[in-house]
């Protein structure tokens, strides 16, 4: 990373003086003959739309605080013509309407514009606060139809989460709100465009932002993103060129080493294309796309991104990302059905999700590491073979400030049981997602963990504490519960997998285990010691877990063990 390594303060100044006004308008006079002059492309006349309190009519105040008064103006595709005050003589909101009429050249739809279809707010701290927050209604209605892994996904990482970014909403609402779907009055009174909602943003409006960012989590969101991974640069590139020509709002994530020191991912408005020759840290683009990246409030060149068509390349100058360090592009779309798929205002439920791609998700990880498929679960076994191209890395979206970001990791055979190795043990927490099964395994000081589609997940440490659980959907369940949890601690190896009507838990010291089991309706738990290494954990009622050891060895389990 030493070619992209810059100094933090640096980039932290360059972040607060990069926030200039959104839009690149084009200048328009009357002659003598009261006909329009040519229009002269002038880049450094951006602007920002305004109303008039005393009128309730638009003015567009340029960056250098002037306005265009009894003349004509092209704004993001807008021509706009204003009277002597300065005032828009047209209704601003039915010119944007005539932007989102079908194209007959492309069928585009809907058109994202520059100081209307943007949140008037930050992607920040500031404006979220410290958790991910939504209101009762809004979490009933997202948590309504999902999968029991959905559920316990979105718990995780949304409810029981500590907020770092909610990009994914932010760019997600926008493109709704550029399609008509998204009604702005709604969520404020008199708000004529998403930009009209003032910030912090109220709790409302906070829910449904944090309701869309939760929906990558969902299945069907998860894994179309997941598949994008597998995709080349030039085709993802050119895929997202086809997208936004005409101007459709697209839902784009992409991945890599921000600032070149954080692994993480962000998702962001590409909305326009521009053909011409930009010239980047001393390399030269033929196009860029334009983008609003809810990480600011305006419009910033820096944070397009500038493409090469003869070679496929793309980088996004102020984030010090290219797709030549390797880089890359995940999901982009603007299909509308996807974006609001289980949606809140209106979602669409429909959909196929075709061959499922398990995905393994960690919280950050200071040791190198590796993640390889594995032959064997057994407890101890260390077999490992070479690292498959299949395995992926999928950052998370929109953590802050790209810190600390956790990771996502795409794991194409759906068949294999993969292993994640550290060079030094430390503490870990991790959760693989199979179709039907969610398997996690924490460690206060882990060497590896194993995950099988069998339903088995193992740790391996020294002397570690542990904690592996094991989320089964409808249909899959052995027992009444949906969750199982086993937590223990002064071990070598453990593992836990599904067995008929129960579970096995195997461990090197079964001294104060604790389980937890729970479903919708009713919890259980249980604590208990035992000098046997292997107990089955198995459901006397759904309010009682039962502990049994095989005491003469074959396999029965028959005998019960005294608990707490």
């Amino acid at each position: 990373m030493e070619k992209r390594k810059i100094i933090s303060a640096v980039m932290a100044l360059a972040v607060v003086a990069s926030q200039t006004m959104g839009g690149i308008p084009k200048s328009a006079s009357k002659n003598a003959d009261g006909k329009l002059t040519a229009y002269a492309y002038n880049e450094s006349i951006r602007g920002k739309w305004l109303k008039d309190e005393a009128t309730g009519k638009w003015m567009y105040k340029h960056l250098d605080g002037s306005y265009t008064k009894n003349g004509y103006e092209y704004i993001n595709g807008l021509l706009c013509q204003f009277d002597e005050n300065g005032l828009l003589k047209s209704d601003l909101s039915k010119l944007i309407d005539k932007l989102r009429r079908l194209d007959p050249n492309n069928n585009i739809k809907y058109k994202f514009v520059d100081g209307a279809d943007n949140w008037s707010f930050r992607n920040s701290p500031d404006n979220f606060g410290e958790t991910y927050y939504m209101r009762e209604d809004y979490w009933n209605k997202l948590m309504d139809g999902l999968k029991y892994t959905e559920k316990t996904r979105i718990i995780k990482n949304v409810q029981n989460g500590t907020w770092a970014g909610s990009c994914y909403g932010m760019a997600a609402t926008s493109v709704l709100a550029s399609s008509g779907i998204l009604k702005p009055e709604k969520w404020q009174d008199n708000a004529d465009f998403l930009h009209d909602i003032a910030g912090p943003p109220s709790d409302e409006v906070k829910s449904l932002i944090n309701y869309y960012f939760s929906l990558q989590l969902t299945d069907y969101d998860n894994q179309k993103m997941t598949l994008a991974l597998y995709l080349s640069e030039p085709y993802k590139l050119n895929k997202l060129i086809r997208s936004v020509e005409g101007g459709a709002s697209t839902l784009l994530c992409f991945y890599g080493y921000f600032d070149g020191l954080y692994q993480a991912g962000h998702a962001v408005v590409a909305y326009d294309v521009e053909y011409d020759t930009f010239v980047k840290e001393g390399i030269t683009y033929n196009g860029r796309i334009k983008i609003y990246d809810n990480n600011f409030i305006d419009f910033n060149e820096d944070y397009c991104l500038y493409f090469d068509t003869s070679d496929g390349s793309w980088a996004i100058p102020g984030y010090q990302l290219s797709s030549k360090y390797g880089d890359y592009l995940g999901l982009i779309t603007n299909d509308i059905d996807f974006i609001n798929h289980h949606g809140y205002i209106d979602g669409t439920e429909d959909g196929v999700i075709g061959k499922f791609i398990p995905t393994l998700q960690s919280a950050p990880i200071k040791s190198k590491y590796n993640i390889s498929k594995s032959s064997n679960i057994r407890v101890g076994y260390s077999d490992n073979i070479a690292s498959d191209d299949d395995i992926k890395v999928m950052p998370a979206l929109g953590d802050n400030n790209f810190k600390n970001s956790s990771l996502m990791f795409a794991l194409r055979d759906s068949a294999a049981s993969y292993v994640l190795k550290l060079q030094e043990p430390e503490k870990i927490d991790l959760a693989l997602s199979y179709e039907n099964s969610l398997l996690s395994a924490a460690s206060s000081s882990g060497a590896a963990a194993k995950f099988s589609p069998k339903d088995c997940v193992a740790v391996n440490g020294k002397n570690t504490d542990y904690e592996l659980g094991i989320v089964l959907n409808e249909g899959y369940k052995v027992t009444d519960w949906y969750s199982f949890t086993v937590k223990g601690c002064g071990v070598n190896d453990a593992a836990l997998r599904k067995a008929e009507n129960g579970y096995i838990l195997e461990a090197t010291n079964l001294k104060n285990v604790s389980a937890n089991a729970f479903n919708d309706d009713a919890k259980a738990n249980v604590t208990f010691s035992t000098d046997y290494p292997k107990v089955f954990l198995y459901e006397k009622d759904e309010n009682t877990i039962g502990v049994a050891v095989d005491t003469d060895n074959n396999g029965s389990f028959e005998t019960e063990v005294k608990v707490n």
